[in-house]
């Protein structure tokens, strides 16, 4: 179910400089996450799982490539706009998210 929502809002995941998305798996110490630079990064103990994982995407035409070089600690800023955080608070009503915070509106830690 997750998936389709992903796939309704991806402009969302893949446009908004300031909103990121993790997926854990605590009974197996897994974690997928698409962090605000759009760096796709998983986490797992077990590397036949990390194995199946690149399998996967490269299965997909995502290959790696050890030549590219990231900037991602020098000084930038992170970009949105009040469409993409509506869109965001949609997506979480959606989802069943709510605010790990109660008393913060503008908070973005998320818990489902």
């Amino acid at each position: 179910m997750l998936k389709s929502y992903l796939y309704d809002y991806i402009d969302l995941f893949l446009n908004d400089g300031c909103t990121e998305i993790s997926v854990c798996d605590f009974l197996k110490n897994e974690e997928i996450g698409l962090d605000d630079h759009k760096l796709l990064l998983i986490y797992s103990r077990d590397e036949e799982r990390i194995a199946s994982f690149e399998k996967t995407l490269i299965q997909e035409d995502v290959y790696p490539n050890d030549d590219i070089k990231l900037i991602i600690d020098g000084g930038h800023i992170h970009s949105g706009s009040k469409q993409y955080k509506e869109k965001f608070h949609e997506f979480c009503y959606a989802i069943g998210a709510h605010n790990s915070d109660d008393n913060s509106e503008d908070s973005t830690s998320l818990e489902v």
